[in-house]
């Protein structure tokens, strides 16, 4: 899986260009989003303990663990991490305003573990994505490693991840593993494995649209990345989003690399709590702000992918998938918000009008886009009313 991109520069579509100011999605430097206070307070490990991690000749690795109001969960999780078979490596702990003594519990973990890493604090909530950009930017390590501070990662988690992205022959941008879902009230489990064998053979951009298609079932933190590939491609968590940002993350991972890799083992419990199965209502401000992000993750996929279209598979792809769903979600905020003046204006502009009649006659990737074209083009009415008085917006 040598055979990579080279990406091309590209322009935000003119259709779109006035929208980024209604929704205020101009990608920025997430440094100048990082201008919250925060405090630091960094650990180390007892002379002995750091001697052996230097003298072991294997590469730095940081372990990002995002955190917020988890009192009662993330002390077996960073117990998981210091019980790693792996000698060299950190943990940083990025906590996000919590509410709670998820910050004490960190601290009291760190002075007592013998452990290398940094404890961060946010004092103002920003969501999951900015504490896991921090993690990407403040790194020591070569590798990164994401863990969700209520997860359990297996003790050969970190070396197994490093052995597979670290190898006699060559040396990948990143490396994906398998995981297990664990449900926390019943105990029970399921394993799901990346499937080696059927991806081995693929370049990376081939894998990128088989997961963008939910083809293959690869995660973000059972995964492990070279930092300064994710650097220089600017390969960061979009912070507007709480939906689907993870995903996107894992898609231009793949997309970007120049060579993956993979192993076929479980490395990662994920842990399914029941707060997290129950549907919350959201009030219309948050509906409305959780929208926003899903639509600016699908533009960020666009985007991505728009600057690969010299590839003919990459190009069928946008023009008949995610060009047009872009245009839909676009179309669906503005019918959500009420705004019949933005929702006319992009539904008549001529490349949106354009990529919804060139959908409604193929059912190629996705036949509820197809669906939707038909419907934005025929009968726009129903479309925005849908949405308007939708109660739950997928």
């Amino acid at each position: 899986m040598t055979d990579s991109l080279s990406p091309v520069s590209v322009k935000t579509p003119t259709d779109t260009g006035d929208i980024y100011q209604v929704l205020g999605m101009i990608t920025m430097d997430h440094n100048l989003r990082h201008k919250n206070n925060l405090t630091e307070e960094s650990f180390n490990l007892s002379p002995e303990k750091a001697t052996k991690a230097n003298l072991s000749g294997l590469p730095l690795v940081t372990v990002v663990v995002p955190s917020y109001n988890q009192e009662k969960l993330i002390h077996k999780t960073l117990l998981a991490l210091a019980d790693q078979d792996y000698p060299n490596y950190e943990i940083f702990v990025i906590d996000d305003s919590s509410t709670d003594s998820t910050a004490n519990v960190v601290h009291d973990f760190f002075t007592s573990c013998n452990c290398r890493g940094k404890l961060l604090i946010f004092t103002q909530n920003g969501g999951s994505a900015r504490s896991r950009n921090k993690g990407i930017t403040d790194a020591r390590g070569e590798y990164i490693i994401f863990v969700d501070g209520d997860d359990i990662p297996e003790k050969d988690y970190i070396s197994n991840l490093v052995n597979t992205v670290v190898n006699k022959e060559k040396c990948f941008d990143a490396a994906f593993c398998g995981f297990t879902e664990v449900d926390a009230k019943n105990g029970s489990k399921k394993t799901v494995l990346p499937g080696k064998d059927k991806l081995t053979d693929k370049r990376p951009y081939e894998i990128a649209i088989m997961r963008t298609l939910n083809k293959i079932p690869l995660s973000f933190w059972a995964a492990i990345y070279k930092k300064d590939f994710l650097i220089k491609n600017k390969i960061l968590f979009n912070e507007l989003s709480s939906a689907t940002c993870d995903v996107n993350f894992v898609i231009k991972s793949l997309l970007f690399a120049d060579s993956v890799s993979f192993i076929d083992k479980s490395l990662y419990n994920y842990i399914i709590h029941p707060a997290m199965l129950s549907k919350k209502r959201l009030d219309p401000e948050h509906k409305i702000k959780r929208y926003r992000g899903i639509v600016a993750d699908i533009e960020d996929l666009y985007l991505s992918f728009l600057q690969f279209t010299d590839v003919e598979i990459i190009e069928s792809l946008v023009e008949e998938y995610l060009e047009p769903q872009c245009h839909i979600k676009y179309l669906s905020y503005f019918a959500m918000i009420d705004d019949k003046i933005a929702f006319r204006k992009k539904l008549k502009d001529p490349e949106t009008a354009k990529s919804l009649r060139r959908k409604m006659f193929n059912f190629k990737y996705n036949a509820e886009v197809t669906g939707k074209s038909i419907l934005l083009f025929f009968i726009p009415s129903i479309f925005y009313s849908y949405y308007k008085n939708r109660n739950n917006f997928s």
